[in-house]
């Protein structure tokens, strides 16, 4: 069967988020796989993305649906599995999109710059029932600033949503996912570490506190105490006592950390 990148991205976040919030590890692991898959075989050595897979071989440069679609998946796959190449790889894949498809005057060509010329280059703004590479592109940019702390993937976001102001005003429905690009950047969004083992019980009590709810503005980062990570979130973060510990944070100012579920419950909902 023929696999399109965009679709499998769409997919790949829809299994990690549900297996986050539900508890459900069979979906997790269709999340892992899928998200491997598409590393391995519609991903380059230097993260460009291809459109399609079919018999064996990928081909075709990827649009710009192609590299936010996916990239936003595999946030979310690292959200809920927590392996670090999973957010390398969301990292990588938009410092490409940003490179490859960015127009100076803001928002984003559907088509990269190194892709066959055409008469002109169209933007992807227009939601439907699938969100537009644009819209999706200022959304994954805003959730990789909150988790990476770099306001330059902010600024790109904020740039492609300015320009469609007006017609956010006058036609909303058409501009769904870009409304929940600007909510983001207006909620002041919520950024979680947890520090500690994968194997330590605290550590899933405090995984467990911050999945009972859903809040779409908000990121999670997980992993042991180290001095070198890829997790900017991370960086710094000590586990108090040795035992895993939570921090609650807004624009990378933390609140007390805390190692006891129920006041981390207090700090997430007062």
């Amino acid at each position: 069967d023929k696999i399109i990148t965009a679709w499998n991205g769409l997919m790949l976040a829809a299994f990690a988020e549900a297996g986050r919030f539900l508890g459900r590890n069979d979906y997790l692991m269709i999340a892992k796989n899928n998200a491997d898959f598409l590393l391995n075989e519609l991903v380059t050595s230097e993260y460009r993305v291809l459109r399609t897979w079919k018999d064996g071989r990928a081909r075709l440069n990827g649009y710009l649906e192609d590299y936010s679609h996916l990239a936003e998946g595999l946030l979310a796959t690292y959200e809920a599995l927590f392996v670090e190449d999973y957010f390398i790889a969301t990292r990588e894949i938009a410092n490409q999109l940003i490179t490859h498809f960015s127009d100076p005057q803001g928002g984003f060509y559907e088509t990269s710059n190194d892709h066959e010329t055409l008469i002109t280059r169209p933007h992807s703004d227009q939601d439907n029932a699938v969100a537009s590479g644009g819209s999706m592109s200022a959304t994954l940019l805003h959730r990789l600033a909150s988790m990476s702390g770099e306001s330059h993937y902010s600024d790109a976001a904020m740039q492609a949503t300015s320009r469609l102001v007006k017609q956010m005003e006058s036609y909303p429905t058409s501009y769904g996912q870009w409304l929940v690009a600007l909510e983001y950047h207006f909620a002041n969004p919520r950024e979680i570490a947890i520090i500690g083992d994968s194997s330590d019980p605290l550590r899933a009590e405090l995984l467990k506190v911050v999945n009972s709810t859903f809040h779409p503005a908000q990121v999670v980062a997980a992993g042991p105490q180290a001095d070198i990570t890829p997790l900017p979130l991370l960086r710094g973060r000590i586990a108090i006592g040795g035992r895993p510990t939570a921090y609650v944070c807004h624009n990378f100012l933390c609140e007390s950390p805390v190692t006891d579920p129920d006041v981390l419950t207090r700090q997430l909902n007062p």
